[in-house]
């Protein structure tokens, strides 16, 4: 179980960018692992992607990250299909976060191969796979956004969303 988070002057802010990389089957790349200064929270999935730096975009942070995290160059990032807001800690540091979730169409060539780790990516990241919507239903662990799964089949079956989903999460809730 997670701690009850600080106050919030005490989070620090952390705006991101992250994709929800499909592949041409329809399956999301997801990430997996687990926080070793949080073992308690135990595993959990993501999508690629994660804090912009200083005069980045959400979109410009997507296309860096899809190359560091999962080595997908130029990635060609789409519409923006989901705002997140979420409160979390890594190593012991509690974040406050607005996540700007952009669909990416990977190429059909494409394999995930990490190119440029931070080293808490590489304390924290354990695997890397692709899944299916029913797939991401039948995960135990904590998966990352909580309506992935649903998006996913929106996204299979209509195309990306007309106006982003919206989804609130705050990890000490669980």
């Amino acid at each position: 179980m997670t701690s009850t988070p600080p106050p919030p002057s005490e989070l620090i802010p952390r705006p991101s960018g992250r994709a929800l990389l499909t592949n041409s089957a329809g399956r999301v790349l997801l990430l997996r692992g687990v926080d070793p200064y949080n073992p308690d929270h135990g595993g959990f999935y993501w999508t690629p992607g994660g804090g912009m730096d200083k005069g980045e975009t959400p979109a410009q942070a997507v296309v860096r990250e899809l190359w560091e995290e999962v080595g997908l160059i130029d990635a060609q990032v789409g519409p923006v299909v989901l705002l997140r807001t979420s409160i979390f800690p890594m190593k012991k540091v509690w974040y406050s976060s607005v996540e700007t979730f952009f669909w990416v169409q990977a190429p059909d060539e494409f394999r995930a191969v990490p190119q440029s780790l931070t080293d808490i990516e590489q304390d924290v990241i354990q695997e890397m796979s692709w899944h299916s919507a029913d797939e991401i239903r039948t995960i135990t662990e904590h998966v990352y956004p909580a309506c992935l799964a649903d998006l996913v089949d929106h996204i299979n079956r209509h195309g990306p969303p007309a106006e982003p989903w919206i989804e609130a999460h705050d990890r000490s809730d669980e």
